[in-house]
């Protein structure tokens, strides 16, 4: 978080799921043109769907096929045509019959990182990530496209619903695609008990991402009370039926006291329920989050100074390095994961096994070896959840298995255990414990487990699928036992090739990695070479402090005649992922924050670059990948060194100054408290917080366009027509209480949710905000004209009888 008028902007962790729906006006087809903001002809009408108009914020599109279809279905039309036609084959009541109506895909909205963070092609590299992990290893393709409107950027998917072959044939509709539905009992309707969690796989999809460009960004934390969105009721002739002003109104307000408790409350809770699993979280995440709720930036400094320096808090920083701790954890969690890295490292006593493969066939083919020959029977298969365990529940058939989830095991509630018990689904001793996919089993469960074993007496068999890709900034605690207790013969199920060890970085199994590269000659130890005797070499430093002087080097050394600039041939570890693959990299390794960023580069160029290790980082592949393990952002809090945040305890002893020096009681305020600007960017907030009399016209203005006035209506419908600025026009209609329109077509409904807006808010530059500023200035200045801004000519029009007047009147 920086400090002045304008803070650091940040990605959200937000996605929004809606079917789309085959109907009399459109299906697929309406949804893709209007997404690609482009015509497609749909046979089905005379006229051809056309929102080429809205074509400006159209910034990205592609559409992605599943390996070995036909090339055909690149294009957005033929594709959005034939998911229509193969859906239509199935219909047998008339569409404008129907009550239900067939689906022909699934819309997904995913916020992304603004244009001041990442570039349009980092974004849609994250989109296209997302999308990949959630399709898995079905045949489905998908339209992806990205908008860049004034509302923040964010991007569309679209998923088809069926499979299809190589010769472009549609199959069989998938049913537990994504989200896998059930009929509970005594209810009509179904439920959803397993699905992707959007959130969770959008912060992690960005937060690996942007430590492998090897920038400093931090995703939103999820807040510790997540607010209910109210959605819109859509019933089957079409209508639209929203909720009430004052039911929006008071969910958001119930969610802001229930965060602001949260934050105030007790820090351990608050981190444990941040972690959500995870081991530790960055500091940036407390900041902002204190940021995003509290006003005042005396107030958020005070409370992250009072969560930092609790003493059921630990915060630790990367070794070697002196600076402001980066990462938080509690003494609980750091306890409890301690002790389950001591059980990996000594699993002969301990007996924990850890398979590990490159897909979770192999994972099951170890698994199933390891059965045939011990001659195990009657194992436990737990996983995150029911699904993870129907492979390997079918694979080890003949052992009679029994499948159960971690939480019906161990950490689950009281009544979740219960039912475990009365499904067998329970330790025992001599009973083994397999764990198909532990990398999707968080390190707090699994340390759990962990535990639990090895005070039963059991052998916690554990599975690690690469392909997954988890491990690096969160679930660490699977790849560090796969990375550990592994051998190389248990990786070497297909051809070396130069790929593999982009894979085992990507899976977290950074000794395994390392030794590839060792094979491979990628990695050279000592001191850094003289880069001015071989100019044919792009240097890339993983450390930006050293650009400029590497740059300034290069600049006055020897030239050679390869047809580069050497001012320019100094880049970063963002930069160099820009380049063409034939060209030739040597990079440093200087920062061990910034290894593992370095070694994935190095390792997807293959024999094109060179990783230069300085002694004081590493002088072996052994002390390499100890350094590597630590430069994780999901690395277990035992690899990172115990150290207390300087400026938080300096921030907590002036805030204690402070308190002692407040002895005037508060009190009450007479006129009515204004809502929050939740709709608006922090800048606003921190207009209101600090400027005095802008927050007084901010007050002046909820008078006379709020719901209490008895003529808000009209007061909101003039003001509206007064201000041209849209930053003050945001805030007029946040004020009286007008809600932006939502699409009336409810065949749209993947379109951009007003939850996004919510989450996201418009991006407001400096003259907006200094219009707002100006503003509401001048409605604290008396008569009609005002001569700083002629827009803001109206007399503030006050109630006509107080409130309480108006209150006791109503009731």
């Amino acid at each position: 978080m920086q400090n002045g008028f304008w803070a650091l902007s940040m990605a959200i962790p937000f996605a929004y799921l809606a079917p789309v729906q085959l109907t009399e006006h459109g299906g697929a087809t309406s949804a893709i043109a209007y997404v690609a903001r482009d015509v497609i002809d749909d046979p089905r009408f005379e006229q051809p769907l056309d929102y080429s108009h809205l074509q400006a914020d159209l910034a990205w599109e592609e559409v992605i096929l599943p390996e070995g279809c036909s090339p055909a279905f690149r294009d957005r039309s033929a594709l959005a045509v034939a998911l229509d036609e193969a859906e239509m084959r199935k219909v047998r009541t008339p569409l404008t019959a129907r009550k239900r109506r067939p689906q022909v895909g699934l819309g997904l909205v995913l916020a992304l990182p603004p244009s001041d963070e990442v570039s349009i092609d980092e974004a849609a590299e994250i989109l296209r990530r997302v999308v990949l992990a959630a399709r898995g290893s079905e045949a489905v393709p998908i339209h992806l496209a990205i908008h860049e409107a004034r509302v923040n950027r964010h991007g569309h998917a679209l998923f088809a619903l069926r499979s299809i072959d190589r010769d472009g044939v549609f199959g069989m509709k998938l049913r537990d695609f994504i989200a896998r539905v059930r009929h509970t009992a005594g209810n009509y309707d179904t439920d959803v008990v397993e699905g992707v969690h959007w959130p969770d796989l959008s912060w992690e999809v960005q937060q690996s991402y942007f430590h492998e460009l090897g920038i400093d960004l931090v995703v939103d934390p999820i807040a510790p009370r997540p607010g209910k969105h109210l959605s819109p009721v859509v019933y089957g002739s079409g209508k639209i039926i929203n909720k009430t002003n004052e039911q929006i109104a008071f969910n958001r307000s119930h969610a802001y006291a229930e965060n602001v408790r949260a934050i105030e409350g007790s820090p351990s809770r608050l981190i444990e329920t941040l972690l959500r699993g995870r081991s530790s979280l960055r500091t940036a995440e407390i900041e902002r989050l204190c940021a995003k709720f509290l006003d005042s930036e005396a107030d958020q400094d005070a409370n992250a100074a009072r969560i930092l320096t609790d003493q059921n808090i630990i915060t630790l920083s990367d070794p070697g390095y002196d600076r402001k701790p980066r990462y938080v954890t509690t003494r609980r969690m750091h306890r409890l994961l301690t002790r389950a890295a001591a059980l990996i490292d000594r699993s002969g006593e301990s007996q924990i096994r850890t398979f590990t493969g490159i897909n979770g066939n192999d994972v099951l083919a170890q698994m199933l070896e390891w059965c045939v020959e011990t001659r195990r029977e009657r194992p436990l298969i737990l996983g995150a959840k029911l699904s993870d365990c129907d492979a390997a529940k079918i694979e080890l058939a003949a052992c009679a298995p029994i499948a159960g989830t971690v939480e019906m095991a161990v950490t689950g509630s009281q009544d979740l255990r219960a039912r475990g018990r009365r499904r067998d689904v329970c330790l025992r001793t001599n009973r083994p414990v397999i764990v198909p996919h532990a990398e999707l089993i968080d390190d707090y469960q699994l340390a759990r487990l962990m535990i639990a074993t090895r005070q039963i007496g059991t052998e916690l068999v554990l599975g690690h699928d690469q392909s997954n890709q988890t491990g690096v900034v969160c679930r660490h605690l699977a790849s560090y036992a796969a990375d550990r207790t592994t051998t190389k013969a248990a990786l070497t199920s297909e051809d070396r090739r130069s790929t593999e060890a982009v894979r085992l970085l990507r899976a977290g199994l950074v000794r395994h990695a390392i030794d590839e590269m060792t094979h491979g000659g990628l990695l050279e130890f000592g001191s850094l070479p003289n880069w001015e005797e071989d100019a044919s070499r792009f240097v890339v430093c993983d450390d930006p402090r050293r650009l400029k002087e590497l740059s300034q080097n290069r600049r006055f050394g020897p030239e050679r005649s390869v047809g580069i600039d050497l001012s320019e041939a100094v880049l970063s570890l963002r930069e160099a992922r820009g380049l063409s693959a034939e060209a030739r990299l040597a990079v440093e390794a200087t920062d061990p924050r910034n290894l593992w960023s370095a070694l994935l580069l190095v390792a997807s160029r293959g024999q094109n670059a060179r990783l230069h290790v300085i002694p004081a980082l590493a002088r072996s592949a052994a002390e390499l990948v100890d350094v590597a393990r630590s430069s994780l952002p999901g690395a277990l809090p035992h690899e990172r060194a115990m150290r207390k945040d300087p400026d938080a305890a300096i921030n907590r002893i002036v805030s204690d100054m402070t308190n002692d020096l407040e002895v005037l009681p508060k009190t009450t305020p007479v006129e009515i408290k204004p809502p929050r600007p939740i709709h608006a960017t922090e800048d606003v907030r921190r207009l209101l917080a600090h400027d005095r009399i802008a927050r007084h016209g901010y007050r002046l203005l909820y008078d006379y366009v709020g719901p209490h006035n008895v003529d808000h209506t009209e007061n909101t419908t003039r003001a509206l027509s007064l201000y041209r600025n849209e930053l003050t026009r945001t805030v007029v209609r946040f004020l009286g209480g007008v809600e932006r329109k939502l699409p009336l077509d409810p065949n749209m409904s993947f379109d951009l949710p007003s939850e996004l807006e919510e989450l996201e808010p418009e991006r407001w530059d400096y003259l907006d905000v200094y219009q707002l500023r100006t503003d509401l200035r001048c409605l604290t200045i008396p008569g009609r004209n005002c001569p700083i801004n002629p827009a803001s000519n109206f007399a503030v029009r006050r109630l006509s009888r107080p409130h309480n007047e108006l209150s006791r009147s109503a009731t």
